[in-house]
């Protein structure tokens, strides 16, 4: 319990600051109202005083002389005066008592709204900071599950023509008519149980697309004889085109082929772990066709070639040991026949799912294309059969005949051990 200078009591409670504020301003105002009645009961009391003070004047004054009447004349006129300033005085009080109320009450309310107005930018940049920092665990969240996803490995397989039994495949791809390239595959299986070659081009529909990223081919040979041959090729590819598919064209070209390639091979020996590395794996050649340059990188024996004019030119190195047996041929350390004959010859140095890549082949300068140049991509079961001779004869007719011509000559050989064979071919427009 609380009394306030007027002695009127005020109760305190456990209530919220508005309730509080609220009681307070009720008790004080109840207080103001009994001082404000008492201040008007005595000054009633003393104007009934005042009035009585002049009936009683007015009574003698009937009673007296002129003179005696002039004098109480006189003091009634100055009890009439001292009364009416009173009156004026009390009036003048109450009329200043209403104003301040009345600038209290105002500014009170202009500074709550103010007070409100000022909470407005700061709620607004809270709430900003919260969308912003959910929009980042989104982003985060949805990298996490590209990068954490299963690899589809059909993305790479190809559906053969039914009652084909050489099981091959001639495509011509769509492009858009200002298309810098126009594009034709061929994949066969050969004479093997399965296909262990796999293939990829990135989206050559939109011309947009290919005029701010180019055109990425690819094509991965899994290593024969070893397990999970084709499941690695395929995943090569599908990490490489995945890669530029999230890049955004501003990249330098040979810097993002040398990307992609260690994303593949990260993921290739991620997929076959530390005891199976060096037992399964895929080789990889892929050329970045933008505007009007070409960039490549390769590791394995798989080839690239540029035909112009009528040349043919391999533009890549084998990474095989039949380089390092020529090369010591070339040194007077062995001898042809001793290295011809060798039986790991054959042998890749330097392939994906190896670990650390030993031997990676990339042009330096881009290469500059020229309109109706070529460019060939193959496995080994494409070159390895026909020889340059043959894949240059082949080049003399329109592209889709190209395509077809390869596939017919390589059944036409009809090896027994014909390898998978993969070839695209790229001709500048």
């Amino acid at each position: 319990m609380v009394k306030t200078d007027n002695y009127s009591t005020i109760q305190l409670t456990h209530k919220t600051n508005r309730e509080e504020n609220g009681e307070l301003e009720r008790k004080k105002s109840d207080s103001s109202e009994e001082a404000e009645n008492k201040e008007n009961t005595e000054n009633s009391e003393e104007t009934e005083s005042n009035g009585e003070d002049i009936s009683s004047k007015e009574t003698d004054y009937r009673d007296a002389s002129e003179e005696q009447q002039s004098e109480f004349q006189n003091e009634v006129n100055t009890l009439k005066d001292i009364i009416q300033d009173k009156e004026q005085t009390k009036q003048l009080e109450d009329g200043q008592k209403l104003q301040t109320e009345i600038v209290a009450g105002t500014g009170s309310s202009e500074i709550t709204n103010g007070g409100n107005r000022n909470l407005f930018p700061i709620v607004g940049a809270i709430i900003a900071l919260i969308l912003l920092f959910l929009g980042i665990i989104l982003v985060v969240i949805n990298k996490r599950k590209i990068g954490n996803s299963e690899v589809d490995y059909s993305y790479g397989k190809t559906e053969y023509p039914e009652n084909d039994p050489d099981r091959a495949s001639v495509k011509i791809n769509k492009v858009p008519r200002n298309s810098p390239a126009i594009i034709t595959t061929v994949h066969g299986v050969g004479n093997r149980s399965a296909q262990q070659d796999s293939f990829g081009i990135s989206d050559v529909e939109d011309l947009e697309n290919i005029t701010k990223k180019g055109i990425l081919a690819i094509v991965a040979d899994g290593m024969g004889g070893l397990e999970d041959g084709d499941k690695m090729s395929q995943l090569v590819v599908v990490k490489m085109l995945q890669g530029f598919d999230q890049s955004t064209g501003d990249e330098n070209p040979a810097d993002l082929l040398l990307s992609l390639l260690d994303s593949a091979n990260d993921a290739v020996n991620r997929e076959l772990g530390s005891e199976r590395q060096g037992q399964c794996g895929s080789t990889l050649v892929s050329a970045l066709v933008k505007k009007d340059k070409l960039y490549f990188i390769s590791v394995g024996d798989s080839h690239i070639y540029l035909y112009r004019t009528g040349t043919l030119k391999q533009l890549n190195r084998d990474h095989n040991y039949a380089a390092e047996l020529d090369e010591m041929v070339r040194n007077g350390e062995m001898s042809l026949e001793e290295a011809m004959t060798n039986p790991k010859r054959a042998a890749l140095t330097s392939y994906i799912g190896m670990g650390d890549l030993d031997l990676v082949d990339q042009n330096s300068n881009p290469i500059l294309l020229k309109k109706h140049d070529r460019i060939l991509l193959m496995s080994d079961g494409v070159y390895g059969t026909l020889g340059d001779e043959n894949i240059c004869h082949a080049m003399d007719v329109p592209l889709k005949k190209s395509g077809q011509m390869i596939n017919e000559m390589i059944r036409a050989e009809n090896k027994q051990n014909q390898d998978n064979y993969t070839c695209i071919l790229m001709e500048i427009t």
